[in-house]
């Protein structure tokens, strides 16, 4: 009884990121060389993976390379990913009243990525993060006063 009070038990773990190839075999090593950390853990089992469900290493796929390689026991479940879930409503109330998301689409969604991607590529060009804040004032200076005086935008 005293033994079962002490042993731990991990429930839950997210792994590290290691960059893989975009596919399940690719994908399945990279997790199998994340969990090397755990090989001497006694009794150690993964009993459920879960993920994204788009892409090469899907979760779906993912899973049967997993077991494959013997990363995972055969009863080893899936479980979809409650991040994706979560996302889903607001997804789903976004494309009602945005239509279709994605590239080429022009949604206020799409207008936040290019924003992000483009702020991104002038503070790069800027000169780093110091530097290209300066940079980026500078700029929104520029707008502001043009969106301020430009008769066009009044």
């Amino acid at each position: 009884a005293d033994e079962e009070k002490t042993k731990k038990v991990i429930k839950f773990h997210c792994l590290d990121v290691d960059t893989s190839a975009h596919d399940a075999a690719g994908c399945a090593e990279a997790v199998q060389k994340s969990l090397e950390e755990f090989s001497g853990l006694k009794d150690f089992k993964v009993t459920a993976v879960t993920g994204d469900a788009g892409g090469g290493a899907a979760v779906q796929n993912l899973l049967p390379a997993l077991v494959k390689m013997g990363v995972v026991d055969e009863d080893a479940v899936k479980i979809n990913c409650l991040m994706h879930a979560l996302n889903k409503c607001l997804e789903s109330a976004g494309q009602d009243t945005f239509g279709q998301q994605g590239v080429n689409s022009r949604t206020p969604f799409q207008l936040l990525y290019v924003f992000n991607q483009l702020w991104k590529a002038i503070k790069e060009e800027g000169g780093g993060k110091t530097k290209g804040k300066r940079y980026l004032d500078e700029i929104y200076a520029i707008v502001v006063d043009e969106l301020l005086t430009n008769e066009q935008w009044q």
